[in-house]
């Protein structure tokens, strides 16, 4: 009985559930989906080829990132974020690359064992690395597509001062500027010193050149003639650098040597150039001379462009007579000492000319000196680099910024013992191991589009200092929550932190804080509060500018 049950029961089961779809209604809703997927931006070019380069060349590209039509024509959203991104290049002959991933991720995710040896097995699937040698500038940057094409604005090269030390010994021999220098000129620091090596040719005793307002000073070249003894010669070199923050007259530039001597005389002087540019230069080996009373250097076979032709006598002796050629201006006749035994006592003498062309001759004479050495230099303009994060990022808006130019920067740099010795290896990396030489580098740069939107916030503007450029940083992506978002644009240079804000906030009418670093109520040491804008009494919007003294 127990059994037949149990079947029974398992029988109404099936025929139950068997049963059920018979009752149901034959009904069916079709509701059609469509999206026309379109590109929000338009990039051109899609290839940069800088083609044969050599070192210490900076050469320039341009690209630009654009709203696409279909973008412009929606209503729907007016703001695009994107991000520009820097991987290494993976060789697109390549159609299988290790582990089955894709190049771009095999290349980004790998790196070579050996770096400077191209038969490394990395360099089978991907470009021996470009991208940490390249620069960018967002808007601002010489629309030219390379620096021999690009027009020159040197002028007013001016004296700023002159120091010395004097039969006294010591390390140093400082400048305290004359006028101020102000941002964006290119200065010049040239010091002549008793020598410390003993032998004629490049010497290494110069060490450094610093000011009170920290800049980095590149040396040009560092030179010594000497009759075989310490202090029986002298020692000259030549520093640049682009100024970023004022150089005010209570400010000073000092070289610094590795030995105490006893005389030593120098010269600051500055030069105005383009927006935007800075200076890098050709040099040969100083012309040297035991004994006599004129000097001449000769530069020629360059290529043709605008130079700031800078001549530079350094010798022993006490005459401040000197006569420069014709056609030079003379920014400096001086020495450390016009008493003593002029043998040894130092002079310098400095003039310059500006001219188009491919080389000059210049000639310091009515100078009666001793171990002297005398020197041309043929500066010209390039672009500020400024160096391109692994990521940087731009917005782009229908109706008040619908393009971005991106000008790409390329700085050439040197093959590891063969850099002449004025190679700045915070401008142009790291040399290359000689190796690499004759192979093919790359990198390639992603635009990715991170946040599309609707939002009425406007983008602030804010104007940098020459050689700066601006950043935009957004709390949020995504920029639909007009009502918690807010826009920073900042300067990227100098010694004050120049911004400008704008946003709104959830409150109307009541103060707020605008802080960089963490919560400064509970961590007041490692926080500073910058502003205190207070929102719109009716929409909550602030809007706020100003500068802080980084060096406070």
């Amino acid at each position: 009985m127990f059994l037949k049950r149990l079947f029974q029961i398992s029988i109404l089961i099936i025929i139950t559930v068997a049963t059920v779809p018979m009752f149901a209604a034959f009904e069916a809703h079709v509701i059609n989906v469509t999206a026309k997927i379109e590109n929000a931006l338009r990039v051109n070019p899609t290839e940069i080829t800088f083609g044969t380069v050599f070192p210490q060349e900076q050469l320039q590209r341009n690209i630009s990132v654009v709203l696409s039509n279909s973008f412009l024509e929606q209503g729907r959203a007016n703001r695009v974020v994107y991000e520009v991104k820097k991987k290494p290049k993976p060789r697109h002959e390549i159609e299988t690359f290790p582990g089955n991933i894709s190049g771009h991720e095999y290349c980004l995710n790998n790196n070579p064992l050996d770096p400077g040896n191209p038969g490394d097995p990395y360099y089978n699937f991907c470009y021996p690395n470009l991208c940490d040698r390249l620069a960018s500038v967002l808007d601002g940057a010489i629309p030219s597509s390379e620096i021999e094409e690009a027009g020159a604005a040197f002028s007013s090269p001016t004296a700023r001062g002159s120091g010395v030390r004097a039969e006294s010994s010591g390390t140093t021999v400082a400048v305290t500027p004359s006028d101020n220098i102000t941002v964006g000129k290119v200065a010049f620091f040239a010091c002549v010193t008793d020598n410390t090596a003993t032998a004629n040719g490049a010497s290494t005793n110069h060490d450094s050149v610093a000011d009170t307002d920290t800049h980095t000073w590149t040396k040009v070249f560092e030179e010594t003639d000497s009759d075989g003894a310490a202090e029986d010669g002298s020692t000259m070199s030549l520093w640049f650098t682009k100024v970023t923050t004022q150089i005010d007259t209570t400010d000073s530039v000092t070289l610094t040597i590795d030995t105490a001597r006893l005389d030593g005389v120098c010269g600051l002087f500055e030069v105005t150039v383009g927006t935007g540019k800075t200076v890098t230069y050709s040099a040969d080996t100083p012309t040297h001379s035991d004994s006599g009373t004129s000097l001449s250097e000769t530069l020629s076979s360059l290529t043709s462009r605008e130079y700031l032709f800078f001549g530079f006598l350094g010798t022993e002796g006490e005459d401040n007579l000197k006569t420069a050629l014709v056609n030079y201006s003379e920014l400096l006749d001086s020495r450390s000492s016009a008493t003593g035994v002029a043998d040894l006592n130092v002079m310098i003498h400095v003039a310059t000319r500006i001219l188009t062309g491919e080389g000059d001759t210049w000639t310091s004479s009515a100078a009666t000196f001793t171990n002297g050495m005398q020197s041309l230099t043929a500066f010209y303009e390039v672009p500020t680099a400024v160096l391109m994060a692994t990521t940087t990022f731009g917005v782009l808006d229908t109706q008040t910024n619908p393009e971005d130019d991106w000008h790409i920067n390329l700085a050439v740099p040197c093959f590891k013992g063969k850099c002449d010795q004025g190679y700045d290896i915070n401008f142009y990396g790291p040399p290359l191991d000689p190796r690499l030489e004759h192979e093919l580098f790359g990198c390639d740069l992603w635009v990715e589009i991170t946040g599309v939107a609707s939002s009425s916030i406007n983008i602030p503007s804010l104007e940098c200092d020459s050689g700066s450029s601006s950043q935009i940083i957004l709390e949020d992506q995504d920029l639909s929550n007009d009502d918690k978002k807010g826009i920073l644009v900042y300067c990227t240079e100098g010694s004050e932190f120049k911004f400008a804000f704008s946003g709104n906030v959830p409150i109307a009418n009541d103060w707020y804080a605008l802080v960089v670093g963490e919560d400064p109520k509970n961590n007041p040491n490692t926080a500073a509060i910058i502003n205190y804008p207070r929102s719109g009494g009716d929409t909550g919007e602030i809007t706020v500018s100003g500068s802080v003294n980084l060096n406070r």
